[in-house]
């Protein structure tokens, strides 16, 4: 930790600098002047453009001095940077760095902020913050600086960890920034495609498309691969897409031994994602730099603020009034019992359990599923979005996992829905919509968790924060009873 005592700026050696940190909130509160996000999709460059924005918004127009959070300082590396600073011309930008090309922190003077940068600061996301000499080219060129900027290194090595990282993220920011300055030299204007490359998985899709929609920003044109397109038509049918065909990661045939744990994305993005890419675009990647449930926060939110520095309301979590609606009159319960990922599915000794009490009551029970199914009970595949649609609306109650066919039936279809949680925290992905909704879990302490195979406590192959059977027959039968009584 850094003590912040021994940080001192002097109002008439400092010249009048701003010292700008930021601090993320773990907490779900409105934006105001001074709470960032904590946003899962948001690269160190987002929080850079944000502060900046967030100081003109404060009438605070330089000069800037934006130290690197994403990197382990201590209170006499703050102290070498700001002297760094003492020694520049104040009209001039610097980046301020290591031997080892690590960015320390940025320099904005006053005079330059004003008139190069002010207006265009949509264009700093695309720094890379990984690369001292990379940010320095990208600043000089895409804000015409010329002469007026600096790299001054300041100290010979730096150990370059980055926070904010997975460790084999940063060369695909670099690859961001090196794209987004190409685009720029061949137009020497805002690119006219502005891409935002989607995620990989079909219910944090649906919740980014919730976002991309729901606010105004730079972005006109999505990356999707062609398995997602049916969302994206669904929700958002007037959007420009680019489709890539080739297998995605975890899925298809694809045998690469590069293929493992995060790696996998990093890989896919340079083979994949990137070549689909039109030369003269800037693009931005929505996808995890952290993880998104160190933050109470919901998905929504912070791919919104991923997206744009415009004033958006936060999703409530506070129930509505009942939606009224023709809903269908048999008594009948469609469970999707699958999931992402091993701990997120319904534990199987439950399964049956839960189908059987569901009978005994006289409800008629179909389960959504792609795999061999022993149970008694009726069987639906999943074959379109058009079919889940309609397979949905036909029973009067859906319930799933924290997964997109329950997110689908409360965010697009208002349809009556309960969500079983297990290991994921419910204020990241809940629904709030209308009444028709209702999440449950067991309400253990050790949830969030980042496992995905076996619980690292009871070392179980399935997560015990799911409800009981006998609480979910209960849920069902309150919510039967609300909408057909």
């Amino acid at each position: 930790m850094i003590d912040r005592k021994k940080i001192v700026l002097d109002a008439d050696r400092d010249l009048g600098i701003e010292l700008i940190n930021f601090y993320l909130s773990y907490q779900l509160m409105p934006e105001s002047d001074f709470h960032f996000f904590y946003s899962f999709a948001s690269n160190p460059a987002r929080y850079i453009e944000s502060l900046l924005a967030r100081a003109l918004k404060l009438e605070i127009h330089g000069n800037f001095l934006v130290i690197n959070s994403f990197i382990k300082f201590n209170s006499n590396l703050y102290l070498e940077v700001i002297t760094a600073v003492e020694t520049l011309d104040h009209e001039d930008v610097a980046v301020i760095a290591s031997s080892n090309d690590v960015p320390l922190g940025y320099f904005f003077g006053r005079s330059i902020f004003q008139k190069k940068i002010a207006q265009k600061l949509f264009l700093l996301r695309f720094l890379c913050v990984v690369s001292a000499n990379l940010d320095f080219t990208y600043l000089r060129m895409v804000f015409e600086l010329k002469t007026s900027i600096r790299l001054n290194v300041i100290i010979a090595s730096f150990d370059s960890t980055f926070n904010f990282f997975e460790k084999n993220l940063p060369p695909l920011y670099s690859l961001t920034t090196m794209h987004a300055l190409v685009a720029y030299q061949k137009q020497s204007e805002l690119p006219a495609c502005r891409i935002a490359v989607m995620p990989s998985h079909a219910g944090d899709i649906l919740f980014f498309l919730k976002a991309f929609t729901g606010i105004a920003h730079p972005f006109n044109t999505i990356l999707v691969h062609q398995e997602f397109v049916p969302i994206v038509q669904r929700i958002t049918p007037d959007l420009q897409m680019i489709v890539i065909e080739e297998d995605s990661i975890e899925r298809g045939l694809n045998t690469d031994p590069s293929f493992k744990n995060y790696e996998r994305e990093e890989f896919f993005f340079r083979k994949v994602l990137y070549p689909s890419i039109p030369i003269n675009a800037i693009f931005y990647w929505f996808r995890h730099s952290v993880l998104h449930s160190h933050s109470k926060s919901h998905m929504i939110d912070q791919w919104k603020f991923s997206l744009t520095d415009e004033n958006f309301s936060i999703v409530s979590h506070e129930k509505r009034e009942k939606k009224q609606q023709k809903l269908t009159t048999n008594k009948s319960v469609l469970l999707h019992l699958d999931a992402g990922w091993p701990l997120k599915v319904y534990p199987k000794h439950l399964q049956e359990k839960l189908i059987k009490s569901l009978e005994n009551k006289g409800y008629r029970v179909s389960v959504l599923t792609n795999q061999s199914f022993s149970y008694t009970c009726s069987i639906i595949a999943f074959e379109n979005i058009e079919k889940l649609e309609k397979d949905i609306l036909a029973h009067a109650i859906f319930v799933g996992m924290d997964s997109f066919p329950v997110h689908f039936s409360t965010h697009i279809l208002q349809h009556p829905s309960i969500c079983l949680f297990s290991l994921t925290r419910p204020e990241n992905s809940n629904a709030s919509v209308f009444d028709g909704y209702q999440f449950m879990q067991s309400h253990l302490k050790c949830c969030p968790c980042e496992a995905t195979a076996i619980c690292p406590k009871f070392r179980y192959n399935y997560c015990k924060n799911f409800s009981s059977p006998e609480s979910i027959l209960e849920a069902i039968d309150q919510m039967w009873h609300r909408y057909h009584h």
